[in-house]
């Protein structure tokens, strides 16, 4: 699975968690994984586009932070990134160098 594309690990937390597009962009880091567990919990925003604030920051608000359970399928294709990825100096999952012109 490794040789798919980031944009494919990007789809296959989408389809398997239910999250929106930015909570997987802008929420999700290396330590949101929990492996022992197979959930990732969501309790941050990032900001991935020009018009918002670069960097983390609280979620709108206390209803938005949450846990997900996924399939060890899924989660086992995460350990299997990170394994061979080097994390960024963020440790988001989905990061880009080149910032969104939104």
């Amino acid at each position: 699975m490794l040789n798919q594309g980031i944009g494919y690990y990007l789809i296959l937390l989408g389809l398997t968690s239910g999250a929106r597009f930015g909570e997987l962009v802008g929420l999700i880091t290396r330590k949101d994984f929990d492996f022992k567990n197979n959930t990732i919990t969501i309790n941050k925003t990032w900001g991935y586009a020009k018009r918002h604030f670069q960097g983390f920051g609280l979620t709108k608000n206390e209803a938005s932070n949450h846990t997900i359970k996924l399939d060890k399928k899924t989660m086992n294709a995460f350990r299997r990134l990170f394994e061979k990825v080097t994390p960024n100096m963020y440790g988001l999952v989905f990061y880009s160098q080149n910032p969104s012109t939104e």
